[in-house]
């Protein structure tokens, strides 16, 4: 499992079928995520650091909360598995630490570190969710999500040449 962040004419060409979709702010606060591969899709999940009012969140499907692997509070933010996206290799910009700014390369450091170690169920739990919000159209999980059967739909049209 590697981190990348998404081009940003493909996020903006997806937010056109999905508002629920989060911004790339044109490249400035880049999308950053793992992707994980659910039935014939490989989909992108984004990360965010933590916030304060990520304390409140109760557990469910639609996040996985990240801390460091040896101190539950030591906080590193979210992943959000509600906002998944389908994607296209091509699209994918592979995150290099190195190439990061100190501080956030720390932080990508420990995320990646606790995901690696809970990789099976952060698998898990994003089939789950799709399953929810897809194949029972549970209300909260539907709400919460972005439209997966519609971005399939749509990503596999994605033609940079119509931008």
């Amino acid at each position: 499992m590697r981190f990348y962040r998404l081009k940003n004419e493909y996020v903006n060409y997806l937010k056109t079928f999905d508002s629920k979709m989060q911004d790339n702010y044109d490249g400035t606060r880049a999308y950053a995520g793992i992707v994980v591969r659910i039935g014939l899709h490989n989909y992108f999940a984004p990360l965010s650091s933590h916030k304060k009012s990520q304390d409140k969140y109760k557990k469910n499907d639609t996040i996985f909360k990240l801390h460091s692997r040896t101190n539950e509070n030591d906080k590193l933010g979210l992943i959000h598995i509600n906002n998944m996206i389908p994607v296209l290799p091509t699209e994918l910009e592979e995150i290099i630490f190195s190439n990061e700014e100190k501080k956030y390369s720390t932080l990508l450091q420990k995320q990646y570190e606790f995901i690696l170690s809970n990789e099976k169920n952060i698998n898990e739990q994003a089939e789950r969710l799709y399953k929810r919000v897809v194949e029972r159209k549970e209300s909260f999980f539907v709400r919460l999500s972005c439209d997966f059967q519609l971005l399939e739909k749509k990503y596999l049209l994605f033609n940079k040449t119509d931008i």
